[in-house]
């Protein structure tokens, strides 16, 4: 258990989403506090299989927030779709957050736009850059309107997607031509109800190759496994070319092996280390790229 938690009248702790990162380490949110003042919480563990959950509050500007969508792309990037409103009968809006490994949440931003509704789907593509689906509310009541929004230029750009009066809920992905593609679920309690399949007449989101698109900032992350014996892997990226170093120290600062020494074009990297010849104990590694610099710690158990 995460959490213990009273259910209120929609249900403190509920609607929980699943994610993990690319070493296997989990982040969970779910709605929880009270009602009236509903928030998005976060749950994580730091090591793969740890039980030892940490925990933080998310706040959006809605009053009470009950829903959320959560995608880790491949730099380690959380990102996070939060739905709510201001109470009964208040227009509801969802908000998109993101936070890079190491980093902090950005500030919320509002994806519906001048619109009302509840986000459904979350998609990250290879750019970074994030789209959704949201349900369109008149007060309380769905108008069964869905609606697409992105950020791909830089700004929240939201644009119908299917207004028949009689669609709900909502999935997109993105393939890796840049197409995208939507089941909404549609009927009514008058007509059959039935899962449609949408699919965009041309990409809604360029594709580059990596040279094109280097990633978008440094990132070291951390080694897995972690506790290992006796090798581990460590990735890293590095948004343009540099002099590189990857190099590992022992408690006391010492040096101890170098894994790479050299000038490295932008991409993602990983190096092994082969720990057999060391004996059990606290290290560190520390990537440093131009005026890059950046440490973790790793610990082998023998």
């Amino acid at each position: 258990m995460l959490a213990e938690s009273e259910l209120g009248p929609f249900g403190s702790g509920a609607s929980p989403f699943i994610a993990v990162n690319l070493y296997g380490v989990a982040h969970i949110v779910y709605r929880g506090g009270d009602f009236g003042t509903y928030q998005i919480h976060h749950a994580y563990n730091l090591l793969p299989g740890d039980t030892a959950w940490q925990h933080e509050n998310i706040s959006t500007p809605n009053g009470n927030d009950f829903s959320a969508q959560l995608v880790v792309d491949d730099f380690n990037t959380l990102h996070l779709l939060a739905s709510g409103n201001d109470g009964f009968g208040f227009p509801p809006h969802a908000y998109y957050f993101k936070k890079p490994d190491a980093g902090n949440w950005s500030s919320p931003e509002l994806t519906t736009g001048n619109g009302a509704g509840w986000g459904t789907s979350l998609f990250i593509d290879n750019h970074g850059n994030a789209h959704i689906l949201w349900e369109e509310t008149s007060g309380n009541i769905y108008t069964g309107n869905i609606f697409y929004a992105s950020n791909r230029t830089g700004a929240w750009v939201s644009d119908s997607l299917f207004c028949d009066g009689k669609s709900y809920g909502g999935n997109l992905v993105l393939d890796e031509n840049g197409f995208g593609h939507a089941l909404l679920f549609n009927g009514n309690t008058f007509d059959t109800e039935e899962i449609l399949a949408l699919h965009s007449p041309q990409p809604i989101t360029d594709v580059k190759n990596d040279e094109e698109n280097p990633p978008p900032q440094f990132s070291l992350l951390q080694n897995y496994p972690n506790p290992f014996n006796p090798t581990t892997t460590i990735r890293f990226t590095l948004p343009e070319s540099r002099f590189t170093s990857l190099k590992i120290y022992d408690i006391f600062g010492k040096e101890v092996a170098t894994l790479m020494n050299e000038i490295l074009p932008a991409g993602n990297y990983e190096r092994n280390w082969d720990a057999t010849n060391f004996p059990s104990g606290m290290y560190f590694y520390r990537l440093t790229s131009g005026q890059f610099s950046q440490t973790r710690k790793l610990l082998l158990l023998k």
